[in-house]
Order: structure tokens, then sequence, then C-alpha cells
């Protein structure tokens, strides 16, 4: 892999940020097929992908396929993939980006961890805002790195169970130094 310098970007410079929105509590049922599956916070993240306990059928908010799920409230900075439409909560927002596949913007995001934290600390509940995230900077990898890089990531994400250590060591190789 070339050496390129990595390129920064504003968050809102790259993507769309749609921040979640409790829905009316009459609508949500223990149910997630009912409806659209609803997302409180990131109590319903797995390892990739959400794994929703409720169902909506009067969502307020949805994330769309693809988008990155983001956690705004405690604690902040979690992540997963849309892999279905979802009713977002107020502990959720989803990020959809332009041209960068899903497993790299949730990679890119979780790299900035730190930096959200920090943005989030002095408040008595920790929590970032729509502000917070849409001038949040992050580190792109050269144009050209950006497929190579992506098919590693969605590798990867096939075999959620096996990402750990062996996400860590493969991200080492294509470029990406913790």
């Amino acid at each position: 892999m070339s050496e390129e310098p990595m390129v920064s970007f504003r968050l809102g410079e790259i993507a769309h940020v749609e921040m979640g929105q409790s829905p009316d509590s009459r609508f949500v049922y223990d149910d997630p097929f009912l409806g659209y599956p609803f997302l409180q916070g990131n109590a319903e993240f797995g390892p990739v992908f959400p794994e929703p306990k409720y169902g909506c059928t009067r969502p307020t908010k949805l994330a769309r396929t693809d988008d990155v799920l983001i956690s705004v409230r405690a604690p902040v900075g979690s992540v997963n993939v849309a892999d279905r439409d979802f009713c977002i909560g107020r502990g959720l927002a989803a990020i959809r980006f332009r041209g960068i596949k899903p497993s790299l913007a949730a990679e890119l995001l979780l790299r900035q961890n730190g930096a959200l934290r920090r943005v989030a600390q002095g408040t008595t509940f920790e929590a970032i805002n729509k502000s917070d995230l849409l001038n949040l900077h992050l580190q792109i990898p050269d144009s050209e790195e950006l497929p190579t890089i992506a098919k590693i990531l969605d590798t990867l994400d096939t075999h959620p169970r096996n990402r750990g250590d062996h996400c860590q060591a493969q991200g080492r190789q294509a470029g990406f130094n913790a």
C-alpha cells in the first residue's frame, strides 16, 4: 500500500446526519417484526449490525439500509451498520455517507471515538448533538486505497464474531495504524 497522506473532511461535507427522535410509545411494541424495527440506543447493537427488540408502527425518524448508526448518548460513539431500515430513537443518529462504503465509514467513525468523548465531556449526561457530528473531522485515506480497505472490512463484516484482534491486524495491513 502506498504511504499517501490522509485527507481531512468535516463529516457534514461527506455525509447526511439524521438525528433520532423517540416515537410515541403507543406505537412501540415488544415485537421487532411489527412495523419498523425500533432502536432506542446502542443497547440493541450487535457486533456489526443491530439486533432489535422492539417494533414501531409510526416511526418519527428512520435510518436507511447501509446508514452508519452512532450512539449520541451515554456511551457516546458506539457504531453499527443498518442492515435494513430502522426507526431510531433519540439515543442514536443515522449517518448516510456519500461515496464511502458502510464498513469503511463505520471504521472511520470508530477511530474518532476519543474526539467524540471529549466533546461530550463536561455535560451532566454524556451526549453529543447534530452540530458536534457535522463538525467532526475524519481522516480519509487516499481515494485509490478506499476500495482495497473497504474490501478487507467487508470481508471481516461477513464474519462479525471473528472481528476483534483480526480486524485490527487487517486494518494495520491496509494502512490504518491505531
